[in-house]
């Protein structure tokens, strides 16, 4: 099981007292969260003190698009 990125984003800013320099963070981002849920991610890092911070979709965005269009029932004739 994944731990959530809230959760990494808490525990970076806890640590981050103790680091001279920034740390990066790599998230896994569900491919189904919201936009609105991953600016509020982003938003509450830079208020704890995060400087750098990366995501990363567990899959493309381009490709379910791609299969939902493949698999599109309404787009048969």
């Amino acid at each position: 099981k994944e731990i959530s990125p809230m959760e990494i984003i808490s525990q970076a800013a806890q640590r981050q007292q103790y680091i001279d320099q920034a740390q990066s963070l790599n998230l896994q981002i569900p491919s189904t969260m919201p936009v609105k849920d991953v600016n509020y991610l982003y938003i509450e890092a830079w208020k704890k003190g995060v400087k750098t911070l990366y995501y990363q979709r567990s899959s493309s965005v381009s490709k379910e698009m791609m299969v939902n269009f493949v698999t599109c029932t309404a787009c048969e004739a």
